[in-house]
């Protein structure tokens, strides 16, 4: 009897630290959200619908850890349903999102090109400064001023962009494995009430 209470114990810690890191990574999600939002709309012109993508990604994950230690700490199986509806929503999005990722890193040279024509001269200068880099497909494609030499931004702009989308892949993954996971455990500590 004592070890089962004590394996029981060790689920519902592992448990809460799972909807500890889900509460943690949706307001970090938030916050960073924002930040990357405010410091580069301009420079790099983001749509809000990004913005919005990122918001809902985030609340998700805040519902689904509210969620997760009401289900643990009360006997309604509505708590339950409602943490396994709300994880398995955010499961399948993120999903979705591990697909899309795929899909910017491959269009990351069309979506660069439009996005540089769009630049004022002082924006381009600011992006080839940082990367070191002339112009888009090269020197002579639309560089800025005292810039006439080394390789294109494209390049530099797909290795961002593949970057990217590796580590957001990674993240994600991560994220899924962990509510997968906390899903089965919340269905193991019910089933032993």
């Amino acid at each position: 009897m004592h070890r089962k209470s004590t394996i029981k114990r060790v689920f519902k810690v592992f448990f809460l630290f799972i909807q500890g890191m889900l509460l943690t990574s949706g307001i970090g999600m938030l916050i960073v959200s924002t930040t990357v939002y405010i410091k580069s709309y301009k420079l790099l012109g983001i749509a809000k619908s990004i913005l919005l993508v990122s918001y809902t990604f985030g609340l998700l994950k805040i519902l689904s850890a509210i969620f997760g230690y009401q289900a643990l700490s009360s006997k309604k199986r509505v708590r339950v349903f409602a943490y396994v509806c709300v994880t398995l929503v955010l499961m399948n999005i993120q999903a979705i999102g591990v697909a899309k990722s795929v899909v910017i890193h491959e269009r990351s040279g069309e979506w660069g090109n439009k996005r540089w024509g769009l630049l004022d001269e002082n924006q381009r200068e600011l992006i080839q400064s940082k990367f070191r880099c002339c112009g888009f497909g090269d020197a002579d494609d639309r560089a800025g001023e005292g810039c006439r030499d080394g390789i294109g931004c494209m390049h530099m702009i797909q290795k961002v962009a593949k970057k990217m989308s590796v580590v957001v892949q990674k993240i994600i993954m991560f994220s899924f494995l962990f509510e997968s996971v906390g899903i089965v455990i919340l269905s193991m500590l019910r089933i032993r009430r």
